[in-house]
């Protein structure tokens, strides 16, 4: 009786755990791939966590073609849903059809799942080539990275996507989706940045052009080098002050500053500092990118109701380094401001002209002055001569004459 009962107690138990459900589900909506020799086969795996607990997931492949997943081993939390790719590569594989098994575990069951790929010979159409096979770019510094990207096949290759495996940090642009003819080359650029603080260190980088399931891949070594401090790297000269106007009034200086570039690379984020002056507030072009070997112009707009004579420090700085200096003095009398009692035009030269003609002009009336007075006494001088000399009726020669006026 005892056995009978015991017997009947494990039948429940079993009956029990076969009708419980299995704490993952697993579901893969293709597993059977068919690709031309060199392609890599892609299956998604979708798993989901219908237990009450957490569970540590971990996959498994066997198969006599590559295999990898892009994710092996995670946490999952409870009602958790996550995708996961297996990727056969069939680069040097043989034409046949091979079978892949996955196993699934989560520490306490395995569960499994086949795959199968067929690989047909044949010659990959989309050829990959770098141009550069290294490149070294310093911290803070972009380059396009160049590859020639070539159509093989006898049929158009249609919505190309370029690709790669290079970090976000590095800013990649990828250009846009785009169709390649039979037999034609597309030159393919994209542009990395470095930034300043990125690790000076070497890294392959892959760039990849893919349309379904045809793909080709190029790869290119960075070593990125530690910034140098570019110090006299750019000349700086005033090229111009004038007025600066707001409706037909003057409210301060229009400085413009030619700046060049010596440096055989370019210099980005170049900060203009004005100091070494009081009541003036400063906008325009306060930062610039500047390219190798450039000469440009900045301008400044430099904002005041002071027009007394000041000596202005102007900075270019770069991460708080100072690049280069020059300095530049501004006056109102420069600029053609009224100062004092006397507006000396456009230019110093032109108000000491005024100057030198209001001397000349004085002098002239001085000097001709004088000789009015000169020729005046002079005539006087002879009309009383001739008086002395001449006889009057009734008067005896010599006898003193007064004339009356």
């Amino acid at each position: 009786m005892n056995c009978k009962f015991v017997a009947i107690f494990l039948l429940l138990v079993a009956t029990a755990l076969a009708w419980n459900p299995p704490a993952l589900n697993i579901s893969a909506p293709v597993q059977v791939l068919t690709v031309n020799q060199g392609d890599v086969a892609d299956y998604m795996i979708t798993i989901k966590n219908q237990d009450t607990r957490a569970q540590n997931i971990t996959l498994y492949a066997e198969s006599d073609v590559p295999t990898s997943f892009s994710l092996k081993a995670f946490p999952m939390n409870p009602g958790e849903v996550r995708d996961v790719h297996l990727f056969a590569v069939t680069n040097g594989i043989k034409e046949g059809v091979y079978l892949i098994e996955v196993a699934i575990s989560n520490d306490y069951y395995i569960y499994d799942a086949n795959f199968s790929v067929g690989v047909f010979e044949g010659a990959a159409p989309l050829m990959l080539n770098s141009v550069y096979e290294e490149i070294s770019l310093e911290q803070g510094d972009f380059k396009d990275l160049k590859f020639v990207l070539t159509n093989d096949g006898d049929e158009y290759v249609r919505n190309i996507v370029i690709s790669g495996d290079i970090s976000e940090r590095l800013s990649p642009e990828y250009p846009r989706v785009f169709d390649l003819a039979p037999g034609a080359t597309a030159d393919i650029n994209v542009r990395i940045e470095v930034p300043r603080d990125y690790p000076a260190e070497n890294y392959e980088l892959t760039v990849r052009a893919a349309s379904g399931s045809l793909e080709a891949e190029a790869k290119t070594k960075l070593a990125v080098k530690k910034e140098p401090i570019l110090r006299s790297a750019l000349d700086i000269q005033k090229a111009g002050v004038a007025q600066l106007k707001q409706n037909d009034s003057v409210v301060g200086y229009s400085l413009v500053l030619r700046v060049k570039n010596g440096a055989g690379r370019d210099i980005q984020d170049v900060d203009v500092v004005v100091e070494n002056v009081t009541d003036i507030v400063v906008s325009g072009q306060e930062n610039f990118d500047i390219q190798r070997f450039e000469t440009k112009d900045i301008e400044l707009r430099l904002r005041t109701n002071n027009f007394n004579e000041q000596t202005a420090f102007v900075r270019l700085l770069k991460d708080d380094i100072s690049l280069a200096n020059a300095t530049v003095v501004l006056s109102g009398s420069k600029i053609g401001m009224p100062t004092g009692m006397f507006y000396l035009g456009s230019s110093l030269t032109i108000g000491l002209m005024f100057l030198a003609v209001a001397v000349v002009v004085l002098l002239y009336v001085r000097e001709r002055g004088k000789r009015m007075s000169v020729e005046a006494a002079a005539r006087d001088e002879a009309y009383l001569t001739s008086l002395d000399g001449a006889t009057v009726p009734g008067k005896a020669p010599g006898e003193q004459t007064t004339i009356e006026g």
